[in-house]
């Protein structure tokens, strides 16, 4: 009866296969081996981002079936060879791709590197409300109520002039409803901006009669 054999030449070239059973050999048969050529790349465009860029990454030079895998390993894309998607996370992570051919298949790692989310506060003194032409201190600092490291840059703009800083002193002569913003940019020059509302109360009017 048939019987399978299996070979893994480790070079390209012909071989010559003879078959021996029971003491006769067969007449000897040449096989080709050429090995298929499956090189494909995956490369992100740009492999250090700010947390919420959009995250492009791409295949090149082979493949006709594509899996994407996220850090976690949730699958986040099929059928092409490209993908955009949101940077999410901190610090090093790897994007993960499953190429694949009529013949071949591979599994491609990209690393990239992903800034922290920029999370801050703003708080004020007076605590929000304020009498028209009074001062009113703005500070910034972590989500969690701690001071930002060194390194952190701050631009404030409350209707007067810009200032650079953790602190800032602002004052108002008309009443109304406002909103300080402050531009917080990290060391991997990241930026988001944090926001408060404020209030200016009118002064009160004093009449004098005789």
């Amino acid at each position: 009866g048939a019987s399978a054999f299996t070979a893994d030449p480790a070079v390209e070239g012909t071989y010559t296969l003879t078959i021996t059973v029971d003491g006769c050999d067969s007449d000897p048969t040449d096989v080709e081996v050429a090995y298929l050529v499956f090189d494909p790349q995956a490369n992100a465009v740009n492999d250090n981002l700010c947390f919420g860029d959009d995250l492009e990454i791409e295949v090149t030079d082979g493949g006709t079936d594509f899996t994407w895998f996220d850090p976690n390993d949730n699958v986040i894309g099929t059928n092409s060879p490209t993908i955009t998607t949101t940077a999410g996370g901190n610090g090093a992570q790897n994007y993960t791709v499953t190429v694949a051919d009529a013949n071949c298949s591979v599994t491609l790692t990209v690393p990239v590197f992903v800034a922290p989310e920029i999370m801050g506060m703003i708080l004020m003194d007076p605590n929000g409300e304020v009498c028209a032409g009074d001062d009113i201190e703005f500070s910034i600092r972590q989500a969690d109520g701690s001071f930002f490291p060194a390194g952190w840059t701050f631009e404030w703009d409350g209707g007067g002039p810009n200032h650079n800083g953790t602190t800032y002193t602002y004052s108002n002569d008309t009443p109304g409803d406002y909103t300080m913003e402050v531009v917080v940019t990290n060391p991997s020059n990241c930026t988001a901006t944090v926001a408060e509302p404020f209030r200016v109360h009118e002064l009160p009017a004093v009449t004098i009669s005789p």
